[in-house]
């Protein structure tokens, strides 16, 4: 069941998904789901709907704009995106909104350009990546912010 203020546990589950789970268990918990727009219409969308939503594949499901779950082709859970309107944390300090620099270095954090995203370079510390769309360290007197997690297995993306 949804849960918006589910612990975000790195490679294991948030918003009260677990990876690895099959899409049908996660329908089965959501309900009814409109089907997705066009991409013109995708902001709209995402902004007025009043549930759960998903693409014409069945691959990715949006919960407003604030949860997003992403299945394999063989229809298994490999990520969860959270956005703003989450109120989950990570190690019990780490929400959205908060400044990015006092993570970098307890996750030993580097930011991917492609991904939008810092992922933990520290030992152990894998399965999450903090979204934020500013690269690098800031520079004196600026801060960057949290702006989302990604909790994800690629291992299952495309399992063989």
């Amino acid at each position: 069941m949804l849960d918006l203020s589910a612990p975000i546990i790195p490679g294991v589950s948030a918003a009260g998904f677990s990876l690895g789970m099959t899409r049908a268990d996660a329908v089965r918990t959501m309900g009814s789901v409109a089907i997705k727009p066009p991409a013109e219409q995708m902001m709209w969308f995402l902004k007025h709907l009043p549930g759960w939503g998903k693409t014409d594949g069945g691959t990715s499901f949006f919960y407003k704009d604030v949860v997003h779950l992403s299945f394999s082709k063989v229809g298994v859970l490999y990520a969860i995106y959270l956005h703003e309107g989450y109120a989950g944390s990570l190690d019990g300090e780490v929400v959205i909104g908060s400044e990015l620099e006092q993570w970098v270095e307890k996750y030993g954090l580097e930011f991917d350009e492609g991904d939008e995203a810092y992922y933990p370079t520290v030992q152990d510390q894998e399965g999450f990546a903090l979204i934020s769309i500013e690269p690098g360290r800031p520079e004196a007197g600026e801060t960057y912010t949290v702006l989302g997690f990604s909790v994800h297995d690629w291992s299952l993306q495309d399992p063989r």
